[in-house]
């Protein structure tokens, strides 16, 4: 079993979240990668072209299970229903209906700037800095994304926070109906699940097969 990290949007790879993940299944001596979703042009990112650079790790034969936070988890499934090899995914607050939230989350009016001036600067957390980044963004979640449009059955276990105001986690409640195999776990917690990363591990170990 091969193990892939897909952390959030305007995280990274180092985030105290990806590493935790990587440390503790090396610790099972397994191998866990973490691919940098933010691409060589940060203000140009599309997600699904980050995909489809992602997909060259699972056009051979190895079964994977996935790891995917907010934006990484929804990047996760997009994987998973093209891939039959992504046996499992677990999801840390994903960004379900992430296409219909942004006016929550940026602002109606910065919305509107956004679209006008094709740039806007956003928050980049990994950077601890404000960066560029074109509309394009958007438009390419709405038309070449999936969003609880999944129609694959197989095993995946979703923690949410109940106190998320950044992806509330009735989108999460969404996508149970989708897959009758998925489960979800509430959590007293924000979008960042950080304070419960041991109870969502000792959870998972089982579910991540690694004992």
């Amino acid at each position: 079993m091969k193990y892939v990290y897909l952390h959030g949007f305007t995280s990274s790879p180092i985030s105290q979240k990806a590493q935790f993940f990587i440390h503790k299944i090396q610790q099972f001596g397994f191998e866990c990668i973490a691919p940098d979703l933010n691409s060589d042009n940060f203000k140009q990112l599309l997600l699904s072209e980050q995909l489809s650079r992602l997909e060259e790790h699972f056009l051979i034969d190895d079964e994977y299970i996935l790891i995917g936070s907010s934006l990484g988890g929804l990047a996760a499934l997009n994987l998973a229903e093209k891939f039959s090899n992504i046996k499992k995914v677990l999801l840390l607050a994903p960004a379900f209906n992430i296409t219909n939230l942004w006016n929550q989350l940026v602002g109606e009016d910065n919305l509107h700037y956004w679209k006008a001036n094709k740039y806007m600067e956003i928050p980049h957390h990994a950077y601890a800095k404000n960066m560029l980044l074109h509309y394009e963004f958007i438009e390419d979640l709405e038309h070449n994304v999936i969003d609880l449009k999944f129609s694959r059955q197989f095993p995946v276990k979703i923690f949410h926070g109940n106190n998320d105001e950044t992806i509330p986690f009735i989108g999460s409640q969404d996508y149970l109906p989708l897959n009758l195999q998925a489960e979800l776990t509430i959590l007293n917690s924000d979008h960042s699940l950080i304070d419960d990363l041991d109870f969502i591990w000792g959870d998972s170990v089982n579910f991540l097969e690694l004992c």
